[in-house]
C-alpha cells in the first residue's frame, strides 16, 4: 500500500489506529517493492511549496532506526519537519501504516552518515562535507542523492547534484572509479549513470580514456561512445555537447525541472 498525500495531510495528520495483524504493513517494508516498480519511476512525488515548519512552539517526533540490528543508531526527528520534504515519510507518518501508530520507522540498510546527512540537511539545508574536499566528496553525495531519491525528496537531489556536478569533473583515480561503478550498480537509468559517461566522454584524454577501458564498469562503454555522439543528433550540430551543467542532470519537482539556488 502506497498513497502520495497532500501537505495539508502532513500539517492535520490523520488519528492514527493500529493496524490488525491480517492488515497491518509498514512503509519501509513496502519500500523496496515500490522503488523497483514503474509506477516508482513514472511518478513526480509531491513536495510542499510552503515555507518549512517554524520550531518555536514543542512539536512531536519520530524515531528513525538506521542500520542492521546489531549497530544500529536512532535519530529523533520533529515530524512536521520531516513531513515536509520528503513524500516518502509523510505517508508513512500520516496513513494506515504500523508507523503512523508507533510513530517509528526501522530503516535497516540505509547508511548511518548517509542518513545523518539528511538529518543534518533537514534542519539546515546545508549539506554538511567540506566543500574542499570535493574529490573525496563524490561517493558520499552519490550515496545521498540515491537516498534522497529513495525517500522521495527531489529538493534535495538537484541540491546535491548542483555540487556533484564539479566534484565529479576534478575526481580521479579511486574515488572517479568507486563513482563510476557505483553509479553503474543502480538499475534505472539514472541521472547519475548519464553524468558518469558524460564526464568521461568529455573530461578525459583520449590516452587517459584508454587506461581506463579495462576498468569501466559494464554496459559504460557503450554510453561513453552515445555521449560522445551528441554533436550530431539527426545530423544537426548540438551546442549540448560536452558534460552538461547541473541543470541537465536535475529531476523534476512537481513537474518543474528546478533546485533553489540559495540553498544547498
Amino acid at each position: 500500500m502506497v498513497l502520495y498525500l497532500s501537505q495539508e495531510t502532513c500539517d492535520k495528520p490523520a488519528k492514527a489506529t493500529t493496524p490488525s495483524p491480517a492488515s497491518s504493513s509498514t512503509m519501509a517494508s513496502d519500500l523496496q517493492r515500490f522503488s523497483q516498480s514503474p509506477a516508482r519511476r513514472a511518478m513526480t512525488p509531491e513536495v510542499s511549496e510552503r515555507r518549512a515548519p517554524s520550531l518555536r512552539r514543542p512539536q512531536s517526533v519520530v524515531t528513525i532506526i538506521i542500520g542492521p540490528e546489531e549497530s544500529k543508531e536512532t535519530f529523533m526527528v520533529h515530524k512536521e519537519l520531516i513531513c515536509h520534504y520528503s513524500s516518502f515519510f509523510s505517508t508513512a507518518f500520516n496513513s494506515n501504516f504500523t508507523e503512523t501508530a508507533t510513530k517509528t520507522m526501522t530503516l535497516p540498510d540505509v547508511d548511518l552518515d548517509g542518513f545523518g546527512l539528511l538529518v543534518h540537511w533537514f534542519y539546515t539545508q546545508q549539506i554538511d562535507l567540506d566543500p574542499k574536499d570535493r574529490d573525496s566528496n563524490v561517493l558520499p553525495l552519490a550515496k545521498l542523492w540515491t537516498l534522497a531519491e529513495r525517500l522521495l525528496i527531489t529538493k534535495l537531489q538537484n541540491n546535491i547534484m548542483d555540487k556533484l556536478r564539479v566534484s565529479v569533473e576534478f575526481a580521479e583515480k579511486q574515488n572517479l572509479k568507486d563513482f563510476l561503478h557505483y553509479a553503474y550498480a543502480l538499475k534505472d537509468k539514472s541521472p547519475l549513470k548519464r553524468l558518469a559517461a558524460d564526464r568521461m566522454a568529455w573530461c578525459t584524454t583520449a590516452q587517459a580514456l584508454g587506461a581506463w577501458i579495462e576498468h569501466l564498469p559494464e554496459g559504460m562503454l557503450v554510453d561513453i561512445v552515445m555521449s560522445l555522439k551528441k554533436d550530431h543528433v539527426r545530423g544537426k550540430a548540438n551546442e549540448n555537447k560536452g558534460l552538461g551543467d547541473a541543470k541537465e542532470y536535475y529531476v523534476e519537482v512537481k513537474g518543474v525541472v528546478k533546485a533553489d539556488p540559495d540553498e544547498g
